[in-house]
């Protein structure tokens, strides 16, 4: 591509760029959008980004990132601390970082002069980066494909680089210096910038994106990293967990507040605090875009070119390679665009702190000394800036044809981040430090700056062929541990890293040691030397009038006089308020250390007692450091405050106040009428509906109502939720505070929420119960401590018949017709001892005679309740009516019962059987041998053997005959014994043993059918007086159940019953089976109604509970189970005393 068409190009954008900074500026004034000062932001993005993240992430892949990640976690986690960044500066009309840190240190000359020599040495290499990548540029698109490393010629003139610093001296000394008040807004420079920003992030995703596109895409990219695997190395994540990553991010994130052209942009040239917020997502954002295609970029770069190719050169040679001149072209408006916002800027800003800080602080000191006047300076201003813009680029110009060709772009502006981030303890310092001093400034900063010098610039020098090879390689002082790259052995660390840990550390160390070893009070001091002059005020408007023009001193004359409360008496001295204005006035023009000078040069010319001149330099000394004492204490209240005079006018605020309120900056100065502050808020909605000015006037009369306090809440256009307050103070003041109370007023509202959730929940809920209670069968009951009823609900009523008074105060066994003097049944005596122990009930059973004579069964479940203290207050619980199931379950008991005595009958008929069939077979043969006898003797053949025989079998037959009948007749005794007893339910005394052979016996034909064994072991002489059928009926369905259950699909068992008896005469039963026993859930339950595990297989699943009922209610006694799966079962209760 020609080199008349590049410069041709760039002097085209030039043309360009300069017409639309000259359109904003010449157009009336109007709010800026707050993208566009987040674009503005944006000038960060220089060349190293549109060039040299492509380099750096072709050797040393991910490691490009840590210069975006430290500004973007600035951004969105400290902007607190910017925002106090901006109120300090905005407030004393700082116009750079050296009159931030010197105005914050005393207004010291000394400590300005050293930060402004430290950032003109510190950035030089950063613009030489912007130049060096403009000249490489020139050089691909002209010589593309290089034949050689890109070199300098021996001759500066025949150096394009040169022509291209000159252009851009030139470029910026037109653009850059039509305005001489630093502390105005170049309006038109922000919007040209923002511009700028636009089109390189536009220049760098289409050009990449075509690039991509041409070298196949994703699919492309993909199939190259697998033909070539040492590609993949370049997108190894570990770099991401490296110290080195974050200690650049650290780095980067120190030279975003640090740069002086980030100060220009993000301080200087900001209008409103809320764009300040708006820049937490807009610029991390704008990073994020920018970055996407560096790695893609670079591995396809690597990919085609390897190492033939400077990789800072990819993005450009890539185009060209590809045949694609246009994109070349885009690409190379792209990096001028990239360059020449950095250089704009960042020339601006040094220019305007050299001139300030350096050169004319020594032009107007050697006119004072020959008795010149200060103003007689002011047309010189715009010269020396203008020639600090031409040293600074060819300084930057110079730096880069030493150093340019042996480090790549990053490394370059690495050089710049460290030496910047040297400010950084002095910044942070002036904004929070209280005992900060201008000697531990001054030391911290040299003391920083030379471990920088040592480590990062003679390293520089060194590798570009200049003297330091031998420091370089041996240490300071052949000390190996002294090496510039490698300081105490820390060899491990890349080299910026390296110096910014050691510079820092000693930076920082100093800052802090010094004031709190040598303190001073006096070190901060700007007026320690001499007293302040006073001259007059007609003297001092007359000074000024020289550096501004009259429309914009008469302006700030009068904003002067409304703080005032009064005009300006021209014969009159100024007094301290009216030379802070003129200083400040001053301060954008010269800095602060220099305008102090300047008005105290002007005054000192009008003669003056010297005590006078004492007494009022020292209160104003008290004045300032009171001042200064109070605004540190109200910047670190969490509320905003703000103070107006009697003429509610302000005359002290808090940054938070702004923060907060959203006034715009204009507002925030000594003087400010409160109708302004109120007026504002009209505008904006803040006092509610109707007209501005009859709310204004509104508000104004009720605040000026002496004794009354105003409060409310204002919700802000953000969501947040400020609460104000007005209090009147003496002497007709008022004192304002303002206090977010987003997340009280939303934790109140949730808690509103969910209170009318909870009472709605809680009325459905009654709603509910009462809609359950009025339609459930069960009914609600509640007893004192006493357990008398307190309160039965109305379904009880309707099932009994019995009226509330009947029931109410009476305890549930005293309802059931016992009295309490009587003992009570066992059952309702073991319910009373349970809720003595303050037990739960669950399904207790009891009888009721209802009001008609009707046998009521009931079953109830309760718990105790105990009042806030712990106090047990009674119980609480249901009831149910279970007549119906009781008669139900007496029915079945019945029909168990008869299936029993079925069995037993169908058994003991088999057994008589057998004995009568074999008395039948007896006789039968007896009569048939009784016939033959009869014909014998009838016919008179009857022999004596013959007799003989008949006798024998006679007598076997008759014998056999008794036998047989005897044992059927047992049977049938045992049988009628054990279906009386359980048919009937009379109460007899029994000897239990002979009792329990009897159903023995009577449980033989079941066992029969088996090989299952049946023992009895009960001592002798045992007597008991019980219910014989109910004990029958127990040892007859544990018997059964053990057959069914225990012992299915097995051939063989045995049951054990023992009984005992203990020394109280309490009987025991204990019976046991070797079965296949149960497990713990099915032991749970065995006792339960209709439970069983034979369900369709004939079981009712009434046997056991009909063993619980009659060990329980018939016998009085207890029972428990005992059983496990696979060692059987053993189930054991108690009975009446024995006699």
């Amino acid at each position: 591509m020609s080199l008349w068409l590049a410069g041709l190009c760039i002097g085209a954008y030039f043309c360009l760029i300069f017409w639309f900074a000259h359109r904003i500026d010449h157009r009336p004034a109007r709010p800026q959008p707050a993208w566009v000062y987040s674009l503005s932001l944006a000038v960060f993005c220089t060349s190293w980004t549109f060039y040299g993240s492509i380099g750096r992430a072709a050797s040393s892949g991910w490691s490009f990132l840590p210069i975006y990640v430290g500004p973007a976690l600035v951004f969105l986690c400290a902007q607190p601390f910017l925002q106090r960044l901006l109120h300090v500066c905005k407030s004393d009309h700082l116009t750079s970082i050296a009159d931030l840190i010197a105005a914050r240190h005393g207004k010291s000359p000394l400590v300005g002069a050293a930060v402004t020599l430290m950032a003109l040495v510190g950035v030089v290499p950063y613009i030489a980066l912007q130049l060096k990548a403009m000249s490489d540029s020139v050089e691909i698109l002209n010589h593309y494909p290089l034949t050689r490393a890109l070199q300098h010629p021996e001759h500066f003139w025949q150096d394009i680089g040169f022509w291209v610093a000159l252009l851009m001296a030139a470029f910026v000394i037109l653009f850059g210096t039509r305005q001489t008040d630093a502390s105005e807004q170049h309006r038109g420079m922000v919007g040209s910038v923002a511009l700028e920003s636009v089109v390189k992030l536009l220049a760098f995703v289409l050009a990449g994106g075509l690039i991509l596109y041409a070298a196949g895409g994703w699919e492309g990219l993909s199939s190259r990293l697998a033909e070539q695997p040492q590609l993949q190395q370049r997108t190894d994540p570990a770099v991401l967990f490296s110290g080195n990553f974050w200690l650049l991010s650290l780095l980067a994130g120190l030279a975003i507040f640090c740069l002086p052209r980030q100060f220009q942009v993000g301080i200087v040239e900001n209008t409103d605090p809320a764009h300040l917020r708006a820049s937490r997502w807009q610029f991390p954002l704008y990073l994020l875009l920018i970055n996407l295609l560096v790695m893609p970029l670079a591995l396809t770069g690597l990919s085609v070119f390897g190492s033939s190719q400077q990789a800072d050169g990819y993005l450009l040679a890539l185009p060209l390679q590809q045949q694609q001149p246009l994109v070349a072209l885009l690409v190379f408006l792209g990096g001028v665009s990239a360059a020449t916002a950095m250089i704009i800027v960042e020339t601006i800003a040094l220019a305007t702190m050299a001139s300030n800080n350096l050169l004319l602080p020594l032009l107007i000191r050697r006119h004072l000394a020959q008795d010149g006047a200060p103003h007689e300076l002011a047309r010189l201003i715009r010269p020396v800036r203008q020639l600090t813009i031409l040293l600074v680029v060819l300084a930057s110009y110079a730096f880069m044809r030493l150093v340019g060709a042996s480090y790549s772009l990053v490394s370059i502006g690495l050089i710049s981040f460290v030496a910047v981030a040297q400010f950084a303890p002095a910044i942070l310092g002036a904004l929070y430090w209280r005992q900060r001093q201008r000697n531990g400034a001054l030391a911290g900063l040299l003391g920083g700056f030379s471990v920088w010098a040592y480590t990062l610039l003679l390293p520089a020098v060194a590798h570009s062929g200049g003297p330091g090879a031998d420091i370089l390689a041996q240490g300071l002082f052949g000390l190996s541990w002294l090496r510039p790259e490698a300081l105490f052995g820390a060899s491990w660390l890349e080299p910026a890293t390296h110096a910014l840990v050691f510079s820092l550390l000693l930076n920082s160390s100093l800052y802090i040691a010094v004031p709190l070893i040598f303190k001073n009070p006096a070190a901060n001091s700007p007026t320690q030397n001499k007293p302040a002059p006073l001259g007059s005020n007609a003297h001092l408007l007359n000074e000024l009038a020289h550096f501004f023009p009259a429309e914009r001193l008469q302006a700030a004359q009068q904003e002067l006089e409304k703080r005032r409360g009064q005009p300006l008496a021209a014969d009159e001295p100024p007094d301290e308020l009216t030379r802070r204005w003129a200083e400040t006035q001053l301060t954008g023009l010269l800095g602060p250390a220099m305008a102090r000078v300047v008005i105290a040069a002007t005054l000192a010319r009008h003669e003056q007692q010297a005590d006078t001149h004492a007494l009022l330099d020292a209160a104003s000394q008290a004045i300032q450091a009171n001042w200064d004492a109070l605004r540190t204490t109200l910047d670190h209240l969490g509320q905003g405050v703000c103070m107006f005079d009697a003429e509610q006018r302000l005359a002290v605020w808090n940054a938070r106040f702004f923060e907060l309120m959203q006034f715009p900056l204009a507002l925030e100065r000594v003087g400010t009428a409160l109708e302004e502050f109120i007026r504002h808020e009209a505008v904006r909605g803040g006092l509610g509906a109707g007209k501005p000015e009859a709310l204004i006037q509104e508000r104004l009369h009720q605040l000026a109502e002496r004794f009354a306090i105003l409060k409310g809440n204002r919700t802000l256009s953000d969501g947040r939720i400020v609460e104000w307050q007005w209090r009147p103070v003496a002497h007709g003041g008022l004192v304002g505070t303002f206090t977010d109370v987003t997340t009280q007023k939303r934790a109140e509202q949730w808690l509103e929420e969910k209170v009318t959730e909870r009472t709605e929940a809680l009325r459905q809920s009654e709603r509910r119960l009462h809609d359950f209670a009025s339609s459930a069968s069960d009914w609600f009951w509640e007893t004192d401590a006493e357990f008398r009823f307190t309160h039965v609900s109305e379904r009880f009523f309707d099932y009994s018949g019995m009226h509330p008074d009947q029931v109410l105060g009476q305890t549930r066994w005293s309802l059931a017709g016992h009295a309490d003097s009587v003992p009570l049944p066992p059952h309702l005596a073991q319910h009373q001892q349970a809720m003595h122990r303050q037990e739960a009930i669950r399904d207790f059973e009891y009888q009721l005679q209802g009001s008609t004579g009707k046998e009521l069964h009931l079953r109830v479940s309760g718990q105790p309740w105990y009042d806030s203290d712990g106090r047990f207050c009674g119980y609480r619980g249901t009831g149910s009516d279970i007549t119906e199931l009781v008669n139900q379950r007496n029915d079945l008991l019945r029909s168990e019962r008869m299936a029993t005595l079925g069995g037993l009958v169908a058994g003991v008929a088999h057994e008589i059987n057998t004995p009568i069939g074999v008395s039948v077979t007896a006789n039968s043969v007896l009569e048939d041998e009784l016939k033959h006898i009869r014909d014998s003797f009838d016919s008179g053949k009857l022999g004596k053997q013959q007799l003989g025989r008949f006798l024998d079998l006679a007598d076997e037959s008759v014998s056999a005959t008794s036998r047989n009948l005897q044992r059927a007749a047992e049977l049938v005794r045992s049988f009628k014994e054990v279906a009386v007893d359980q048919t009937t339910d009379e109460k007899r005394r029994i000897e239990v043993g002979a009792y329990l052979e009897e159903i023995r016996a009577s449980l033989v034909p079941a066992l029969k059918r088996s090989r299952h064994q049946f023992r009895i072991e009960c001592p002798e002489l045992i007597q008991l007086e019980t219910y014989p059928g109910a004990l029958a009926q127990i040892v007859t369905n544990l018997v059964n159940n053990s057959l069914l259950h225990g012992f299915d699909n097995r051939e063989e068992g045995d049951i054990t019953l023992r009984v005992l008896r203990d020394a109280r005469g309490q009987v025991h039963f204990d019976y046991q089976d070797n079965g296949h026993g149960m497990d713990p859930a099915t032991a749970s339950r065995i006792f339960d109604p209709f439970f069983t595990t034979r369900r369709g297989s004939g079981g009712s699943g009434l046997g056991m509970h009909i063993v619980y009922n009659l060990v329980t209610q018939k016998l009085g006694g207890s029972i428990r189970v005992d059983s496990a799966p696979g060692l059987g079962c053993r189930i054991a209760w108690d009975a009446a005393s024995a006699s």
